[in-house]
């Protein structure tokens, strides 16, 4: 089981190359933003290095896996990768899973306006489209496609001191349709859809010296649903320390609440009652804006259930699939997350750390809001940020029980991270905007 853990994390590791991410705005040394908008224009491979004054297109194949679709097989073109990022930059990156005999994948555009405001440094536009299926029925051979289109406006700010590497605000929109099954006398009969619209404003700022590095990721998030909306604001706080010769301490808090939520009381999470919902333990079936990348979304039977995500959600390290609520709230969550590097000598290959989870959500008994508190921990092989492998070893009661109900070996217990935000080629040279999301 773990041997196909891994081969699996390598293969999504690869799909990396066809999804986008906002990199720190990069400076030349006197502080301005350099842009390019003319030049020639030629096509290379993606780890061509070969510097060249003319602008190039890249291109890539990739395999890309999830346990709806299947294994796909695509192609990457963008000319996001260059010395000095073009004005004007785009992705397409459509792939076709031969299992559901469809065209699927993502695409993006993305134009950058530099400013001569003295606090505003570079106003970003982009628009974004991507498409996969977030489930499949074999009994009645259907499989539902979600569709997000998300539209963008970023405003980098301009800072004079060095530390901070990064400040902006964004203005997002996601507009998600997703198909639904209609069965008429328990007979399947076809899909419809739903759609659905998300509004997000999010500021985020990057401070950084010689031994610590701070995060900062504060948002405010609308939906209106049938006759319901919400109104949720987040907080989220990474923190690293570094306390001895590249040996780190990593803290990372989290809280989010609902401002306004008609379905507060809700004893429903992530359905078609109840939308918008905290989830201390991040999977693929709660990321409901679909901002991440998961093996398994609906179809949580398998050992894609195993994935959880570290920059979403409270950061716990025990998925337990859709069948159960423990850690998710309709009114407020808190966590905290601790790691470390083992402080004694280990090989470079070997990035072991300790972790420790603790959290707190709010539920509705039926008269009043009660707060339930979870925790676990063990130890994670942590490679950059980018994949992880966790081994968790304690837990509290009600989670371990749940746990370990649904893990029944020592080694179904282990869990996974992919982190597509942070991958970097290290053979590329920067700026690398919009390549990763």
């Amino acid at each position: 089981m773990i041997v196909v853990k891994l081969v699996l994390v390598s293969c999504f590791l690869t799909m990396g190359l066809i999804v986008n991410a906002q990199k720190p705005l990069q400076n030349d040394n006197d502080g301005e933003i350099m842009l390019r908008d003319s030049g020639s224009c030629n096509i290379k491979w993606i780890f061509n290095t070969k510097e060249t004054n003319s602008r190039s297109l890249r291109w890539t194949l990739f395999p890309a896996y999830n346990d709806n679709d299947g294994f796909m097989c695509g192609f990457l073109i963008t000319n996001g990768i260059t010395k000095v990022h073009p004005k004007f930059s785009f992705s397409f990156s459509p792939s076709y899973t031969v299992t559901n005999s469809k065209l699927l994948g993502q695409s993006w555009l993305n134009f950058d306006h530099v400013t001569k405001q003295d606090n505003i440094a570079m106003i970003s536009y982009r628009v974004g489209i991507k498409s996969f299926d977030f489930n499949i029925n074999k009994k009645f051979n259907y499989s539902q496609r979600y569709l997000r289109f998300d539209p963008s406006v970023t405003f980098h700010f301009r800072h004079l001191s060095p530390d901070v590497k990064q400040s902006q605000l964004a203005l997002k929109s996601f507009f998600i349709n997703e198909e639904e099954a209609v069965f008429v006398n328990g007979d399947f009969d076809k899909l419809s859809n739903k759609s659905t619209l998300i509004h997000r404003i999010v500021y985020q700022r990057l401070f950084e010296d010689d031994i610590q590095r701070s995060d900062i990721d504060l948002s405010l998030e609308y939906q209106a649903y049938n006759s319901d909306h919400y109104l949720k604001v987040m907080a989220i706080s990474d923190q690293r320390y570094l306390y001895s010769s590249k040996k780190n301490l990593y803290f990372r808090f989290f809280a989010t609440g609902f401002i306004v939520n008609t379905q507060r009381k809700s004893g429903s999470f992530q359905n078609i009652f109840t939308r918008g919902s905290i989830a201390l333990i991040q999977q693929g079936f709660n990321d409901y804006s679909y901002d991440e990348y998961f093996f398994s979304r609906q179809n949580q039977n398998g050992f894609q259930d195993d994935q959880v995500s570290l920059t979403s959600g409270g950061g716990f390290k025990t998925p337990v699939g859709s069948a159960y609520s423990i850690g998710m709230s309709n009114n407020f969550a808190a966590a905290v997350n601790f790691s470390a590097d083992i402080p004694f000598r280990i090989p470079t290959w070997l990035p072991l750390r300790i972790y420790f989870d603790a959290g707190t959500y709010s539920t509705y008994s039926g008269t009043k809001f009660i707060s339930n508190m979870i925790y676990n921990g063990g130890f994670s092989f942590n490679f950059n940020d980018v994949a992880a492998l966790h081994i968790p070893l304690f837990y509290s009661n009600d989670l371990g029980n749940i746990y370990k109900e649904t893990h029944n070996d020592f080694f179904s217990r282990m869990s996974f991270t992919l982190n597509l935000h942070r991958l970097k080629f290290k053979n590329l040279k920067p700026p690398f905007k919009n390549l990763f999301i």
